[in-house]
């Protein structure tokens, strides 16, 4: 990469910066942040953390848009993400309408003119609509201001069959993303001792908790059949314990 290109950091579904923090403290460059987050309160969050940082701190959803959505909220039973997509079972049934960016069109406006290829690392959370984005990315060539992608995939709460989740992974490796995705939510990047793929998967042991206490919670006797069938599987491999002389 040419001498003197600016290195910037985009975080869509930024949260209360908690990735951010890791990019500062773990990617090797960063001249520029640019946070895209929907709710308000975390936004406050975030330009506090980040006070006198420089950062570009959006109060806005990602899309390929420009316009309102109806965003429903977090499940009261975790710390789960909201999302724009109707029927995502993390999701309760409260919402709040909010502002979506066309960011292609942005990535466009604001690096079009400026930035080398491969200059930006993206990463994005963002509950499904990551693969209209990223579509749209590359049909209109924006993605090759990408350098690295992070990704958390949703594609079995949108309604997308695995089939199609792959192709596009398929198509992103191609263009030279190293990319993995042959799970739901398995991850980001490919970097096996990265710091922030090592971040991703505590994140995935804390909703496997999570998912656990749900069940657990909401329904024992389901809980209590899948712990006697654990049990179960467990001792018939157990070794048989030698008879006493």
């Amino acid at each position: 990469m040419p001498e003197g290109t600016m290195h910037t950091f985009i975080d869509l579904g930024a949260f209360n910066g908690d990735t951010i923090d890791l990019a500062i403290r773990h990617l090797p460059r960063i001249d520029m942040i640019y946070g895209f987050e929907p709710l308000a309160t975390h936004c406050e969050t975030m330009k506090e953390r980040f006070e006198d940082r420089g950062f570009c701190i959006i109060n806005a959803a990602a899309d390929t848009r420009d316009g309102k959505s109806r965003i429903f909220l977090g499940s009261k039973h975790g710390d789960i993400a909201s999302s724009i997509h109707e029927g995502n079972p993390n999701c309760s049934e409260e919402s709040e309408f909010i502002d979506t960016i066309d960011f292609p069109r942005f990535l466009r406006e604001k690096f079009g003119a400026n930035s080398q290829p491969g200059s930006i690392t993206l990463k994005l959370n963002i509950e499904g609509t990551e693969y209209r984005i990223l579509e749209q990315m590359i049909q209109d060539g924006t993605i090759r201001w990408i350098n690295r992608i992070y990704c958390d995939w949703h594609w079995y709460f949108i309604g997308m069959t695995e089939e199609q989740h792959h192709s596009l992974v398929t198509r992103l490796r191609k263009l030279g993303y190293d990319l993995c995705g042959g799970k739901p939510d398995e991850l980001y990047h490919c970097t096996r001792v990265g710091k922030l793929r090592t971040w991703f998967l505590k994140r995935r042991v804390h909703y496997s908790r999570w998912l656990k206490l749900s069940i657990k919670h909401r329904f024992p006797a389901l809980f209590r059949s899948l712990r006697r069938m654990r049990h179960g599987v467990r001792s018939l491999g157990a070794k048989p314990l030698p008879e006493a002389r």
